[in-house]
């Protein structure tokens, strides 16, 4: 399961196509079918791993009506496993992000990506697809906005 988070780090999981990050999920789901939960609706995909020999894991995908994901969310029980797959996620990436906050990253304004950190009970951050014009964008970078 690491390797396929870590491989959808650099280029992203966002635009990908939902029967491609199905078919991943798919492959774990099959391989481990006693640790993996899989919840599909019509615009989202809910992929749960639980097993006694890795921390647990969520992930959550949204796609936009043309199916390509635009958002996604991961989640663990531990602020130390928050902290190193979001190294992996700013660090491994072509997307080259700059924090804003200590709960917000924001790519390169062509990339239009924005990573939020969710620090409750389940330590979670966000990958999302932005829509800021040029102007917004620069305001947010000037001022260092919080979102």
């Amino acid at each position: 399961m690491v390797l396929l988070i870590q491989g959808i780090f650099g280029q992203g999981v966002l635009n990908l196509k939902e029967k491609r990050i199905k078919k991943d999920f798919n492959y774990y789901a099959k391989k481990y079918p006693n640790h993996t939960q899989i919840i599909e609706t019509d615009t989202s995909l809910y992929f749960s791993l639980k097993d006694s020999t890795v921390r647990p894991m969520t992930q959550f995908y949204h796609f936009d009506r043309n199916h390509l994901c635009d958002s996604y969310a991961i989640s663990f029980d531990c602020d130390s496993c928050l902290r190193k797959f979001l190294k992996l996620e700013l660090h491994a990436s072509l997307v080259k992000y700059r924090q804003l906050s200590p709960t917000l990253y924001i790519s390169k304004y062509y990339r239009h990506r924005i990573i939020e950190l969710i620090l409750n009970k389940n330590y979670t951050y966000v990958v999302k697809r932005t829509y800021f014009t040029k102007t917004e964008y620069d305001e947010m970078i000037r001022n260092k906005a919080y979102w």
